[in-house]
């Protein structure tokens, strides 16, 4: 996990950077990036990610309640670089409050490395959303809400930052939980606009080549 549980975060910024560690045991390695902006409106905005100089992919993005007032979007790279690297975070097109974490994992399928992407959004304290997976698989999600106060996750938290209450953006989090069939992401925060997108990070069948 990097950069740790409070992950990072600027107030007001078009850019961000932590350091990821990718182990050097295992194989079939993963990397997954969240990434919430907020700013009212967030129209003409967009995310770029590196980590290690190496551009990361898009798993997809959703807006807080489905507005223009902040959105959250989550991103992954197959076979990341072990070894300790900078994740680099940039915002195009204006100025927004970011917070972001990262979350790597081994025995992950190469070819086909996440499937399942599913994103919800609401306004409520409970927000949540429900993927399919199987055991042996790893589910991952990202989250992106409004207002200041107590956050907590219903599966294990990677990274929770708080950083301002004036956007459906200002706050943001990443957990992971075990595959089943189903699997619900949760929180419970503040009632506010929120959004979550979740998505299966699929096992490599046994012995197969890092």
């Amino acid at each position: 996990v990097g950069p740790g549980a409070g992950g990072a975060a600027v107030l007001s910024g078009a850019s961000l950077s932590w350091n990821h560690t990718v182990g050097p045991t295992g194989v079939n390695r993963l990397l997954t990036v969240g990434v919430a902006v907020g700013k009212t409106p967030d129209t003409g905005l967009s995310l770029a990610v590196t980590y290690n100089g190496v551009p990361l992919n898009s798993a997809g993005i959703v807006h807080s309640n489905n507005r223009t007032d902040g959105f959250v979007q989550l991103f992954y790279l197959t076979a990341p670089a072990t070894g300790t690297h900078p994740v680099e975070v940039t915002l195009l097109g204006g100025l927004a409050s970011i917070e972001g974490g990262s979350v790597s994992f081994t025995g992950v399928h190469q070819t086909t490395p996440i499937r399942n992407i599913t994103t919800t959004t609401g306004e409520s304290a409970t927000p949540s959303v429900t993927v399919a997976s199987a055991p042996g698989n790893m589910v991952v999600d990202a989250l992106v809400a409004g207002c200041n106060g107590a956050f907590s996750t219903i599966q294990p938290a990677r990274w929770i930052r708080q950083v301002n209450c004036a956007t459906g953006g200002g706050n943001g989090a990443q957990s992971t939980a075990p595959g089943a069939a189903p699997v619900t992401m949760g929180y419970t925060v503040p009632t506010h606009w929120w959004g979550m997108i979740g998505l299966v990070g699929v096992a490599a069948a046994p012995g197969a080549p890092g």
